[in-house]
């Protein structure tokens, strides 16, 4: 299989082009011109496709000359709580950078497209969200994601465009964005700082890297029976939740901390998620996937991944 992998340059697109690489598939990444290539080049990836996905003559030319089989959608611009001046640079990356992909998808014709969306487009609810429940999205960036999926059900109904839609929940491990909750707090500990944290009362779903990799994996390989239904959308998660400050607990007791976090010294954020849960029911019955990293496998992963980074 041919596959470009679009936003290859991220946390979760180096893994997937490394594993794709190793399982024995020919993988193009494909990095914003200018764009970091530490992740890449930690994994062993030298070679890279440039290309703005807001120029649609440029992603045109790169399917052109590429000619994939599949395109595995990962680029962003994430913002939690954004500014007025990065409206313009979020919505043209997550919508219409996705509608220029999309464009160009079209154009060439016999290509499959795996889009990533977000856990966070949900309405909130105190349960196992399923893929049938109420959208409202939480930010603006999950607005976004929400207005990219809803081009893709366009293309998908009105121009037969084959497209599978993962709404992944958080996931961690090595290589994960320092300034995220996990590696930041590990990283607090390391330098003998106590971390500032909310209450932790959060309930949140994580991901290891690992198991979401192995997802997309699956639904590549399985692409073809799961485009038949149309677009379709799949939620990536564990199925469980576990609170940050259980999390923060497991992590100084993995690290043999004496370390006391400074609980509450943060104020919750505007409309904090205080419990964010996947129901996997159906991503399983579709094709048999199902995460294998427990909590603790993935933060001993991570730790360790740190200690590593930081010469330890």
């Amino acid at each position: 299989m041919r596959v470009l992998v679009v936003g290859s340059n991220g946390f979760i697109g180096s893994n997937l082009v490394r594993r794709l690489r190793d399982d024995g598939n020919e993988t193009i990444a494909m990095v914003r011109p200018g764009g970091n290539l530490y992740r890449l080049q930690a994994q062993g990836i030298q070679d890279h496709v440039e290309c703005d996905i807001m120029d649609l003559s440029s992603i045109s030319k790169v399917l052109r000359e590429e000619h994939p089989d599949m395109v595995v959608h990962l680029a962003t611009r994430y913002v939690v709580q954004h500014r007025p001046e990065e409206v313009a640079e979020i919505t043209m990356t997550n919508v219409g950078g996705t509608i220029n992909l999309l464009e160009a998808v079209r154009a060439q014709g016999d290509i499959g497209l795996i889009n990533t969306s977000s856990c966070f487009v949900y309405s909130p609810k105190v349960s196992p969200l399923l893929e049938s429940d109420p959208l409202d999205p939480f930010n603006l960036y999950a607005l976004t994601k929400l207005q990219a999926e809803e081009a893709c059900r366009f293309y998908s109904s009105h121009y037969g465009l084959g497209i599978v839609n993962l709404r992944l929940f958080p996931p961690y491990g090595p290589g994960d964005n320092v300034r995220k909750m996990i590696p930041s707090f590990i990283r607090s500990i390391q330098a003998g700082a106590p971390p500032s944290m909310t209450r932790g009362e959060q309930r949140w779903d994580y991901i290891f890297i690992d198991d979401v990799i192995n997802a997309y994996v699956k639904v590549l390989e399985g692409f073809e029976e799961l485009s038949r239904k149309g677009f379709e959308s799949y939620n990536i998660g564990t199925g469980d939740t576990t609170s940050v400050r259980s999390i923060g607990e497991m992590i100084l007791e993995l690290m043999g901390s004496k370390i006391e976090p400074l609980w509450g010294a943060l104020p919750e954020r505007s409309r904090e998620l205080t419990y964010l849960c996947s129901n996997i029911d159906k991503v399983k019955k579709a094709i048999g996937w199902a995460p294998r990293t427990t909590l603790r496998e993935g933060l001993i992963s991570t730790i360790d991944d740190l200690k590593r980074e930081a010469g330890g």
